[in-house]
């Protein structure tokens, strides 16, 4: 399945990952793995510049590049703690804790405790925002809006 809203803020977590402590010498590209698909929805990996017009940023779900990695890319409903990495984390790398759920459906991790640098969800207070949808002003057409007469009950 093909997912062409590539849920994440691409813009924000490149930002994010290329702070001074997080360039390397050996990849110019910032490089994202995305451990867990959010949702088992797997989408474009080469959605930074077809869709977002962004060079330089590489996302891939190919775990053997744990270690030239800039961020890892955890998502909350697909966590197994028999699934996250055994390598030790290099110094330079990010890891991202994402959850589209708000807290009360979403079970505890207590291991998880401290794991993550960086946190995306809906939320405004998250280092990287996701929203679920916007809304913008209507533009053209009629400003009101006629409700239809019932003709049944529901």
């Amino acid at each position: 399945m093909v997912n062409n809203n590539c849920v994440v803020n691409i813009t924000s977590i490149r930002n994010l990952l290329m702070q001074k402590e997080a360039v390397t010498q050996m990849d110019p590209d910032t490089i994202l793995l995305i451990w867990m698909w959010p949702f088992r929805a797997k989408f474009d990996l080469g959605c930074c510049s077809s869709l977002f017009n962004i060079h330089g940023c590489r996302l891939t779900d190919d775990r053997s590049q744990f270690k030239s990695a800039h961020g890892v890319l955890f998502h909350h409903g697909e966590i197994r703690e028999d699934d996250m990495p055994t390598l030790q984390r290099p110094p330079f790398q990010k890891w991202i804790w994402m959850n589209m759920e708000s807290p009360s459906n979403s079970a505890p991790h207590s291991t998880l405790n401290n794991l993550f640098n960086l946190t995306t969800t809906y939320r405004q207070d998250s280092d990287i925002m996701v929203p679920y949808g916007r809304i913008s002003e209507k533009t053209g057409g009629s400003t009101t809006y006629e409700i239809p007469h019932k003709n049944k009950l529901v």
